[in-house]
């Protein structure tokens, strides 16, 4: 016959301490895996609106160096950019920024805009100053201008 020893096993109030220690990491790692979750949703955020900022900035750009004549219209809130071939037009809502077929949905509560270096309220420009709101992209402000030749100055 053979004889039986001791197995050797935790005891119960040793298997109780393990699984409360391991409760509390795990739950320490799921607090932990939250806040980073967190931040990264943040981050995120925050890309893609500087994302958008940075496109309309470039579109902006583009526009006032391809288009010879830009105009604003203040009863419509729109920029018309012409040429003898092309237009394009952009909206200026009060929550967003709508150029065919791309809208970017930045607030600018404020716009002016300038011709000659002087500030109008309507009619032919040549540059035009945004500025975001504090809850978009952190008051960030946009300068498009474009060098005006010496054929407008001739009509």
């Amino acid at each position: 016959m053979t004889k039986h020893g001791k197995i050797p096993a935790f005891t119960l109030s040793e298997m109780i301490v393990v699984i409360a220690i391991t409760a509390v990491v795990v739950a320490m790692a799921y607090a932990v895996l939250g806040l980073v979750q967190r931040q990264m949703k943040g981050m995120e955020r925050n890309l893609t609106e500087e994302t958008k900022l940075e496109l309309l900035e470039q579109a902006l750009w583009l526009d006032f160096n391809r288009y010879q004549m830009i105009s604003f219209d203040p009863s419509t809130d729109e920029i018309r950019f012409k040429t003898a071939l092309d237009s394009v037009y952009y909206q200026l809502r009060e929550d967003k920024v709508i150029k065919y077929p791309d809208t970017f949905n930045i607030r600018f509560p404020v716009k002016t805009f300038y011709l000659d270096g002087k500030e109008v309220t309507g009619g032919i420009i040549d540059a035009i100053q945004l500025e975001t709101s504090l809850d978009t992209v952190g008051n960030r402000k946009l300068f498009i201008f474009k060098e005006n030749d010496a054929a407008r100055y001739m009509n």
